[in-house]
C-alpha cells in the first residue's frame, strides 16, 4: 500500500530522472534556441521547482519515516535544486520557530527583500547565515553541506572543462534562477508582503485575465503558507495549489479563512 511517503519519494525520483533525461536530450540538439531547446528549458524549470518541494518535504521528515533515508533523498533534491539540504533543514526549522523575527528568522532577509529581482541571490545568501550563526555545527551539518556543494561544483567544472558544454550548464543555471525568483515571490515574499501593484490591481472594478491569474496564485500561496505554519503536523499536501484545491474539494473551507496573520505590510 502506498503511503504519503511513497508518493513523495516517487514524485521526487521522477523529477530527478526528468532532469537527467532532459539534459540527455539537450546534448543531441544544436546550440540554438529552437522549439526543442525551449521545451527542455521549461521541463527543467518545472522539475527543479518540484525538487525544491521535495527538499521542503525532507526538512519536515516527509520523504521517509527512516531519518537516514529521508536525509539522503533531501540531499538528492537539494543537489538538483541548487541548494544544500543541511543548510535548508537547519534554517527552515528556525523559520518555523522564529517566523518574522529579524534577528532569529533565517528567511527574514528574503521575505523582507527591498529588491525583488535579487530574490534568488537572497536565498543563496542564507548560506552565509548558516555559517555565521553556527548552524553548521549542529549535527555536523557542515559535512552534508560540503557534500552537496562539492557535487554541484564538480558538475559545474565538468560542464566547463569539456569544450562547448558551458552552454548546456547555462540551461540549468538559468532554470534555477527562474525557479528561485518565482519561489522567492510566491513562497517567500507575497505570503508576507503585498506590493503597490497588488493593492492598485485589487482596487480595480475589472481586472484583465493575466493580473487575475497572478492575484489568484498570490492568494493560494498565502492560504498555503498560513495553513502550513498553523497545521505543520497535519499538513500532508505540500504543493500550494494542490493543498488549496484539496481543502476546497473535501469541503474544509473553514480551514481556508485566511487571516493575514503572516502578512506584515499592506
Amino acid at each position: 500500500m502506498f503511503t504519503k511517503y511513497h508518493w513523495n519519494q516517487l514524485f521526487l525520483l521522477l523529477n530527478c530522472s526528468s532532469i537527467v533525461v532532459a539534459f540527455t536530450l539537450l546534448f543531441d540538439l544544436p546550440i540554438t534556441f529552437g522549439f526543442g531547446q525551449v521545451t527542455i528549458f521549461l521541463v527543467l524549470i518545472l522539475n527543479i521547482h518540484y525538487c525544491l518541494n521535495g527538499l521542503h518535504q525532507a526538512s519536515h521528515q516527509l520523504l521517509s519515516k527512516d531519518r537516514g533515508y529521508n536525509r539522503i533523498l533531501g540531499h538528492l533534491a537539494a543537489i538538483f535544486g541548487g541548494l544544500s539540504y543541511s543548510e535548508f533543514a537547519q534554517s527552515h526549522g528556525l523559520h518555523h520557530k522564529f517566523q518574522g523575527q529579524k534577528t532569529k528568522d533565517p528567511d527574514y532577509n528574503v521575505t523582507h527583500s527591498s529588491n525583488l529581482w535579487l530574490l534568488p541571490f537572497q536565498i543563496w545568501r542564507k548560506d552565509v547565515y548558516f555559517f555565521q550563526n553556527g548552524l553548521h555545527l549542529k549535527s555536523k551539518a557542515w559535512l552534508g553541506y560540503l557534500v552537496d556543494r562539492g557535487v554541484q561544483i564538480g558538475l559545474v567544472l565538468y560542464f566547463f572543462i569539456w569544450p562547448g558544454f558551458a552552454f548546456y550548464f547555462a540551461y540549468w543555471l538559468l532554470a534555477v534562477l527562474v525557479v528561485g525568483f518565482l519561489n522567492g515571490l510566491f513562497l517567500f515574499y507575497f505570503p508576507h508582503y503585498s506590493t503597490k501593484w497588488e493593492i492598485k490591481t485589487r482596487s480595480l472594478a475589472r481586472i484583465w485575465l493575466l493580473p487575475s491569474i497572478s492575484l489568484a496564485f498570490i492568494d493560494i500561496c498565502r492560504y498555503y503558507h498560513e495553513w502550513h505554519h498553523n497545521q505543520i503536523k497535519n499538513n500532508r499536501y505540500y504543493f500550494p495549489l494542490e493543498n488549496y484545491l484539496y481543502q476546497k474539494l473535501i469541503g474544509q473551507n473553514q480551514n481556508l479563512q485566511w487571516t493575514g496573520k503572516y502578512l506584515h505590510k499592506i
